[in-house]
């Protein structure tokens, strides 16, 4: 079935996010808060009044300026910045190997904060927070460093699943099902004629993606209807999405994704996801602030051609002994 035209009229629709009509803000920057202290309150003193107690905070992300600084926001329709998904997994998945590898470094454990530098620079700072707790874009304690770990691997795990469907390898959906909690229910499923039946790794996988995908989308995304202003003419109503967090549009593209069949490429140098790739794009389309870098790498590295460091080994190795 082609989902081409449903995918278009979906894009086309008004979305609602929040009490922000069709934008999803981003700040120029972002910080993270740390150390901040709240005041808790619990039992009375001798005298009857209220205990009081000073308690630390979780450290926080928020924007680096205030909302009503228009030159240091811009808006963004979440739905056209295709491969959105894709993009929050790469983002973890760098920022966690980076925490790790400062970790190992300095001899100490992994930090928030070396996974929040990263973060920051490869999603953030582009698609602005992900509105954790109904904050929308505007941050707040419910934004923590801890909740973006969770959610990305949430996120890596459903994409690794996906791709384990694509490329049919049994062995790695077994171990892809085996990271995190199956929403399937003893690995069953009825069939047509009202039989269970044990279904395969693979089929766990696929449903796996099914279930998750959809249980995020009801969770941050629904269907509404915008009414005309100053007017009651119904050919002015239309149907769109309300979303109080980037998740909502972020896991409804990841629907349309397999609804439409299509594939998920990654790196053939650094084997992270590729966001948005082209039907003949094998590489990344820059690494570490350099473009092409993977595809340099694996050239000189990998590679047969003229840059290959293994080929031009061989070449001095035969005139080496034609020289003899």
């Amino acid at each position: 079935m082609d989902w081409s035209e449903e995918i278009r009229q979906a894009r086309d629709a008004p979305l609602v996010p929040g009490d922000w009509q069709g934008v999803w803000r981003v700040c120029e920057s972002y910080r993270l808060v740390e150390n901040e202290e709240v005041e808790k309150y619990g039992g009375l003193d001798r005298d009857g009044s209220a205990l009081r107690r000073k308690e630390k905070v979780p450290a926080y992300i928020e924007p680096k300026y205030p909302a009503d600084r228009e030159d240091r926001w811009r808006t963004v329709n979440p739905l056209e910045e295709d491969g959105l998904l894709i993009a929050f997994v790469r983002a973890h998945e760098e920022a966690f190997a980076y925490a790790s590898k400062q970790a190992r470094a300095h001899e100490r454990t992994t930090t928030t904060k070396d996974y929040w530098m990263k973060m920051r620079e490869e999603f953030v700072d582009h698609y602005g927070l992900l509105g954790l707790g109904a904050g929308m874009w505007i941050g707040g304690r419910s934004e923590t460093i801890g909740s973006y770990m969770v959610e990305g691997q949430r996120a890596a795990r459903l994409l690794r699943l996906y791709e384990t469907v694509l490329s049919g390898d049994e062995e790695a959906a077994l171990v892809a099902l085996g990271v995190g909690e199956n929403r399937m229910l003893d690995d069953e499923r009825l069939d047509a004629e009202g039989r269970w039946y044990q279904a395969t790794p693979l089929e766990r996988a696929l449903v796996e993606v099914k279930l998750e995908t959809e249980a995020q989308i009801h969770r941050h995304c629904r269907t509404v209807l915008t009414l005309p202003e100053r007017s009651h003419d119904l050919a002015g109503v239309r149907s769109g999405w309300e979303f109080d967090s980037l998740l909502g549009p972020m896991y409804l593209q990841l629907l349309w994704h397999v609804a439409a069949q299509r594939e998920v490429k990654r790196c053939l140098y650094c084997h992270r996801p590729i966001a948005n790739p082209r039907a003949n794009q094998d590489f990344c389309r820059e690494r570490e602030g350099i473009k092409n870098k993977c595809r340099y790498d694996y050239n000189y590295h990998r590679g047969e051609g003229e840059s290959s460091k293994e080929a031009r080994k061989k070449r001095r190795e035969a005139n080496k002994k034609s020289t003899r």
